[in-house]
């Protein structure tokens, strides 16, 4: 583990304090838990917490990044156990944390066999990663290096399969957009986008949230490609409502 920081020191105190409390709040609720790791903005540190501009010129009033954790258990049953997690997720909501948390839970074994087989995401996660939390139980894998061929496969199976279907989608909205039937091409307009934004995460990443808001993948996906930003804007009031919709 030793390819992975432990230290808090560049975060604001408040933020450290607060990193530490969620960690031993996930512990609380979850005996299974092994490693706590704090990934993203924040733990690279050019985490947002303010006005910034965004792509295209356009000043987003104010955005506000959030914790990225991922939370490695030993047993893949407890990894699925979404009830679990809701529950972990409310019980750092009631501790009035100044941001928002976005956890993901995995088990270790997954996590070994996905760095085994070269996958960028948690990769990066090992290289930029913070362990909040630790059990000395398991130990990660360092990722083996694709060959080009094994990564134009797994490229080529995420576009035959996940782009393919945001075509699919946009199809259908055209067809009911010319139909005059706005509600059912509003939902296939938002079925296309997500799953054009989870492309994005899979070709760049190998790995996608299970998450529908466009506006939590759309934040995730700008940062494997900058030119997405400003592309749904919500800026103004009035882009917020029509973004909403």
């Amino acid at each position: 583990m030793g390819f992975m920081k432990k230290s808090l020191a560049h975060l604001p105190v408040l933020k450290q304090d607060e990193l530490e409390l969620i960690a031993m709040q996930i512990r609380s609720l979850c005996e299974d838990v092994h490693m706590v790791i704090l990934f993203g903005s924040y733990a690279r540190g050019d985490w947002k917490d303010g006005p910034h501009e965004q792509g295209r010129g356009r000043l987003i009033i104010h955005k506000k990044s959030d914790y990225d954790i991922l939370v490695l258990v030993a047993n893949e049953y407890t990894a699925r156990d979404l009830s679990l997690w809701d529950k972990i997720k409310d019980r750092v909501v009631q501790c009035n944390v100044s941001t928002q948390i976005r956890m993901i839970a995995r088990d270790v074994d997954f996590v070994n066999f996905s760095l085994s087989q070269g996958q960028y995401f948690f990769t990066e996660i090992c290289e930029q990663g913070i362990i909040l939390y630790d059990s000395g139980r398991f130990k990660l894998q360092r990722r083996r290096k694709l060959k080009s061929g094994e990564e134009k496969q797994i490229a080529q199976g995420t576009l035959d399969d996940i782009f393919e279907k945001a075509k699919d989608f946009y199809g259908q909205y055209e067809h009911a957009f010319g139909k005059e039937k706005y509600l059912i091409a509003a939902f296939e307009l938002n079925q296309a986008v997500e799953h054009s934004y989870k492309t994005v995460l899979l070709m760049f990443g190998g790995e996608c949230p299970q998450e529908h808001h466009l506006d939590v993948l759309g934040d995730l996906a700008v940062d494997y490609c900058p030119e997405l930003a400003g592309i749904l804007p919500r800026a103004s009031d009035e882009e917020k409502e029509l973004f909403e919709l």
